[in-house]
C-alpha cells in the first residue's frame, strides 16, 4: 500500500520515498505508505487550492480518460476511482480541469494498484 503525490504547478520539488519524477509541467510524484490501510480501492485525495471548481479525470495508457469527480475550490476532496482492478498496475495520468476555464493539466504516468491512495494538489490561481 502506497500513497501518491502529484502536484500540479509551474514549479515543484519533492522528496521523494520510492519514486520521484518531474514533467514539463512541473507535476511532481512522490510514494509512501497508505495511511488508511484500504486494500481494495483506489482513492484520489485532491487538494484543491484554487478558487475554482475542477473536474478530474483518469488517463488510461491508451488515451482514453474518465471522469472520477469534481473537487470543487479551496477545499479537499476524496474521491474512488470506480472498478480500481481495471487500473491495477496499469500506468496511469491525471488531467485536471478547471471549471470556467484556466486550461487543463495532465500529470505524468504513474502506476496505481489497489490500496494506493493519490494525492493531487492544485495551486492557487
Amino acid at each position: 500500500m502506497r500513497t501518491v503525490f502529484l502536484a500540479l504547478a509551474l514549479t515543484t520539488a519533492v522528496v521523494a520515498c520510492r519514486t520521484a519524477s518531474s514533467n514539463t509541467l512541473g507535476t511532481a510524484i512522490e510514494t509512501a505508505a497508505n495511511p488508511d490501510g484500504d486494500s481494495t480501492s483506489i482513492t484520489v485525495k485532491v487538494e484543491n487550492r484554487g478558487f475554482s471548481d475542477a473536474r478530474v479525470y483518469i488517463v488510461s495508457e491508451s488515451g482514453s480518460r474518465m471522469r472520477i469527480g469534481t473537487a470543487p475550490g479551496h477545499t479537499d476532496t476524496i474521491l474512488t476511482l470506480p472498478n480500481p482492478l481495471s487500473y491495477a498496475n496499469a500506468q496511469v495520468r491525471f488531467l485536471v480541469d478547471p471549471i470556467g476555464g484556466g486550461g487543463a493539466s495532465l500529470s505524468d504516468q504513474i502506476v496505481v494498484a489497489p490500496g494506493d491512495q493519490v494525492t493531487l494538489t492544485i495551486p492557487p490561481n
